[in-house]
């Protein structure tokens, strides 16, 4: 099954100089539209909470790299199968 795909707000943070090792940046996503019919099946706290929640060290070159994430994943399929 593909991932959800909903429309978030994003909010960050960013820490550190260019080039220090310790340089880092916080991301959480919270959902625009918590009672969306992509959140069926979830509790009040799902909705409003957040969706991801990210801590990244700033690399160099190249992408981030996570050191820890924590996101909401694969809701709502024992909704829609009943649990089969």
């Amino acid at each position: 099954m593909a991932p959800h795909t909903v429309p978030s707000i994003v909010c960050g943070r960013r820490w550190g100089k260019e080039g220090d090792p310790r340089a880092g940046f916080h991301e959480s996503r919270y959902a625009a539209e918590p009672w969306g019919p992509e959140f069926d099946g979830l509790s009040s706290a799902h909705r409003f909470g957040e969706l991801l929640h990210g801590l990244y060290r700033l690399q160099p070159q190249g992408p981030p790299m996570p050191e820890r994430v924590i996101r909401l994943e694969d809701w709502g399929v024992w909704w829609r199968d009943g649990g089969s």
